[in-house]
């Protein structure tokens, strides 16, 4: 598999990613869309790089298939590093994440890892698989 680097662009791609970060019941309403400043677009790119992470690392311990394991291990591996160069631009500019309001990111998150974890075997690997393309 060809590994994939992040241009230097990393506001373009903080705004790319924050853009498509939640799923199609997360996504801000047009009204609310004008309240994406910096400090929310640092904060949505952070949790959806963390989930990514979460999710990558329980891929890569319960995977039924080597294959699942091995995207687990990947998604685990390029969010961190993305997560982590999203962080030290966030420190260059002085912008302090701040999530949006409401926020249910981190309770739809954690209703997602329950339900990943209480799969087993190929059940396990077709729900992360499920889970990851409608995320993304």
């Amino acid at each position: 598999m060809p590994r994939f680097r992040l241009p230097t662009l990393a506001p373009a791609a903080a705004l790319l990613l924050a853009a498509a970060a939640y799923a199609p019941g997360h996504r801000p309403r047009r009204a609310q869309a004008a309240a994406l400043d910096d400090p929310t677009i640092v904060a949505i790119f952070d949790e959806a790089n963390t989930a990514d992470i979460e999710t990558g690392a329980l891929a890569e311990r319960m995977g039924a298939s080597q294959a699942v394991r091995a995207v687990g291990k990947r998604f685990k591996e390029d969010h961190t590093g993305v997560r982590q160069q999203g962080r030290d631009l966030a420190k260059k500019l002085k912008v302090t994440p701040t999530p949006p309001k409401p926020d249910t990111y981190a309770a739809d998150h954690a209703k997602a890892m329950t339900l990943l974890k209480s799969k087993k075997g190929p059940e396990f690997d077709r729900a992360f698989l499920d889970h990851e393309i409608a995320y993304h």
